[in-house]
């Protein structure tokens, strides 16, 4: 199930991760998110299960990233 992520998530928040972690010249592509616990659970934060797809030498991958976000930065889905 897809989620509404907080703002700083975004394509270029993955690049910048991935270039530094992995290689430079690889372009990240996608990427989804999804509650990786339920809501809440967490006292203050929300760890979110994020794919993302990524190219890196003509090769087209994937990789699953653990996200743990202060609960100040999610939005209010309340209603």
């Amino acid at each position: 199930m897809a989620v509404e992520l907080p703002e700083f998530i975004t394509l270029d928040f993955f690049q910048k991760i991935f270039e530094e972690k992995f290689d430079k010249n690889l372009k990240v592509e996608n990427f989804w998110g999804e509650f990786a616990t339920k809501p809440g659970d967490n006292y203050a934060s929300e760890m979110f299960r994020n794919t993302v797809e990524y190219e890196l030498n003509d090769e087209k991958k994937r990789k699953a990233i653990i996200l743990k976000v202060d609960s100040r930065y999610q939005k209010d889905n309340s209603n």
